[in-house]
């Protein structure tokens, strides 16, 4: 088998990575499922298991704080003020959600209706739309009434 070192071609570790820590930090089961079909990872790469893999898994979760980048995020685009420029993230956020969003509404405070205000499920639904091309978000999940998946074209 292959040290990490040795390796000139990443997919296969990439593989048993997510092969071993898939289920421990969350990952896709498609992508899990997929990953185990590397017969080149199996063959390279020691399976992490037992302590090893709840160490790697934990380190995974430190490196990737999902839930600091959701705050993060829905701290950048609540930032718009008047004086924000055409070219800030906020507004350039409100330009993207235009055109991906069935109901901009949804971004509104829910008292005043006078600034934007995106909470963590709505955050990790755009970041999903993003990335996966579609929110995750369960069938039936809502957000401030609303089927998250039918907030987004």
């Amino acid at each position: 088998m292959r040290s990490v070192r040795e390796n000139k071609n990443n997919v296969h570790l990439e593989n048993r990575l997510t092969t071993d820590l898939g289920k421990h930090v969350g990952l896709d089961a498609v992508d899990v499922r997929r990953a185990e079909l590397d017969e080149h990872a199996r063959d390279r790469f020691p399976r992490l298991r037992g302590s090893q893999a709840a160490a790697a898994a934990a380190r995974c979760r430190q490196l990737f704080d999902v839930e600091a980048l959701l705050g993060a995020l829905a701290a950048e685009i609540g930032g718009l003020a008047e004086d924000s420029s055409a070219e800030s993230f906020p507004r350039a956020f409100l330009t993207w959600a235009s055109e991906h969003m069935t109901d901009q509404h949804v971004l509104l405070d829910e008292e005043t209706f006078s600034r934007i205000e995106v909470e963590q499920p709505l955050a990790l639904a755009i970041l999903e739309t993003l990335f996966l091309g579609r929110p995750r978000a369960a069938a039936g999940e809502l957000y401030r009434d609303k089927e998250l998946q039918g907030l987004f074209r």
